[in-house]
């Protein structure tokens, strides 16, 4: 090692290939692997393999970024949701809890004459 700030690692850092994992211009870490085991230097079969690794792993990173960001967004509309006047309004936006069966209000059943002779919704 040339470099005078690795100079603490000339003892054992033989080889070295790092890769930033970048998606759309942000860097979320970086992707490094040491010190070949075969007693030769990495290949350049290695090296690609190590970027197609690197690249996958930013690519899973800025999903889980994007997941994150989602998730976030959908807590936010919930809590607007139960102090809002509207809630009517934001109710199609949220999904319903899969225990709670999605039923047609009464005028628009009549409209379509849906409605039996006690007034239920068929």
């Amino acid at each position: 090692m040339d470099h005078p700030k690795l100079e603490w690692t000339r003892d054992w850092l033989k080889h070295l290939v790092a890769y930033p994992l970048e998606q759309d211009g942000k860097q979320h870490g970086t992707f490094f692997t040491l010190n070949c085991t075969d007693k030769g230097d990495y290949t350049s079969v290695d090296v690609q393999l190590f970027r197609a690794v690197a690249d996958r792993i930013a690519a899973a990173l800025h999903n889980q970024h994007l997941y994150d960001d989602l998730a976030d967004l959908l807590m936010g509309m919930r809590a607007f949701k139960s102090r809002s006047c509207c809630s009517d309004v934001s109710s199609g936006l949220m999904p319903q809890p899969a225990t709670q069966q999605a039923t047609t209000p009464k005028h628009i059943n009549k409209r379509r004459g849906n409605e039996t002779r006690d007034g239920e919704n068929q």
